[in-house]
């Protein structure tokens, strides 16, 4: 027995009781991570002509939703900015709270879209994002030289 064995009774030395104790910690850490780690769900489906991207967005409001083309992908992002002031003269108290909520979600591309054609629609709770597909040219080979 080490020294440090001495200092506390043999019950925190039972498996049973780092069980616990692990599942104590893993309660009180994922629901903040949840909170933290959210992403916006979304379905993808590609027919011949574009790519549809639908988002469920339930309570959102449209002045809320960012969206944005990056190199390779679209990024949409929500974001909630709330201040809340209460103020009461007669018992002398005043309150301001403020809360910012951001969830966003990245979806790559597997090819080029003709950027300036993309639509987007938010009805319901439900934003749809038609990309076209960018048409190719007929000259679009290239010939590779090898080393």
């Amino acid at each position: 027995m080490s020294s440090n064995d001495k200092n506390f009774p043999k019950l925190f030395n039972e498996k049973v009781l780092q069980d616990w104790f692990s599942t104590l910690d893993g309660f009180f850490q994922e629901p903040f991570q949840r909170f933290f780690d959210r992403q916006i769900p979304v379905d993808v489906y590609e027919t011949l002509t574009e790519l549809i991207v639908e988002a469920d967005l339930p309570g959102v409001k449209r002045e809320q939703i960012h969206l944005e083309w990056l190199e390779d992908g679209l990024k949409i992002t929500v974001e909630d900015k709330k201040i809340v002031e209460e103020e009461n003269n007669h018992e002398k108290y005043y309150r301001k709270e403020r809360s910012f909520q951001r969830m966003e979600r990245y979806i790559p591309l597997p090819y080029t879209a003709a950027v300036k054609e993309i639509k987007a629609k938010f009805q319901n709770g439900i934003l749809e994002i038609k990309i076209p597909k960018k048409k190719r040219k007929r000259n679009d080979s290239k010939m590779i030289d090898i080393e």
